[in-house]
């Protein structure tokens, strides 16, 4: 590759590919990082290689704060990365930043504004700073979008528990087990559909299967 390299110096995959393999074994992290910066230099869009150097200063040399502006750099070319917004948002809660914390989950939501867990873990987030309100808003929000959903009910349980609300807590409780047989009937009220209607569904139907009301609309 070294070779391949001296003869096609703007090529940003040979880079990679270089630096993948002395990447994969541990060979040389720092020529790794180097390489990967190259392939980067050579094509701003390269978005394994911030991906890779993220992944080494994370696990290899655990140097989260580089880690973090390595995918804060990917984020700049790509805003709604969801991959790499995870990521920075996995690094934040490890250096207890919590504005960045906050703001890359709101970004995702944002994103994704029907998945009840990032709703849950900004409320998490919400309820470390003490912020009741907010969290509150957020438990509540994550009920709304998965009503079907009995994770959403115990958080908020969970966070009523915490805050000395205990009826309050443990009627979530109970209505996460109501969440739990409402989800069985539904699924096996879905079993039962003809075959040529399920390609209508959201998602296929099997034993694991977390269903909302919209999945069966138009169908039960």
């Amino acid at each position: 590759l070294t070779k391949a390299i001296e003869c096609e110096p703007n090529s940003a995959k040979l880079y990679f590919r270089r630096g993948e393999i002395y990447s994969m074994r541990r060979v040389n992290d720092a020529a790794a990082l180097a390489d990967d910066a190259k392939a980067i230099a050579l094509d701003k869009n390269f978005m394994d290689a911030y991906m890779r150097r993220g992944f080494i200063y994370k696990f290899f040399l655990e140097q989260p704060e580089k880690a973090f502006a390595e995918y804060s750099r990917a984020l700049a070319v790509e805003p709604d990365n969801k991959f790499f917004l995870r990521s920075r948002i996995d690094i934040s809660e490890e250096l207890g930043n919590f504005s960045a914390w906050l703001e890359d989950l709101s970004r995702l939501i944002a994103l994704e504004p029907t998945d009840y867990s990032n709703y849950i873990e900004r409320a998490k987030v919400y309820f470390k700073l003490k912020n009741c309100a907010a969290a509150l808003e957020d438990f509540n929000q994550a009920v709304s979008v998965a009503p079907y959903e009995k994770k959403t009910y115990y958080e908020r349980g969970i966070f009523y528990w915490n805050i000395g609300e205990t009826k309050k807590a443990r009627a979530n409780f109970i209505q996460a087990n109501v969440a739990i047989k409402g989800m069985e009937r539904a699924i096996k009220r879905a079993r039962r559909i003809p075959k040529k209607l399920l390609g209508k569904m959201a998602a296929p139907i099997n034993k694991n299967s977390v269903l909302r009301p919209e999945d069966l609309k138009g169908i039960l």
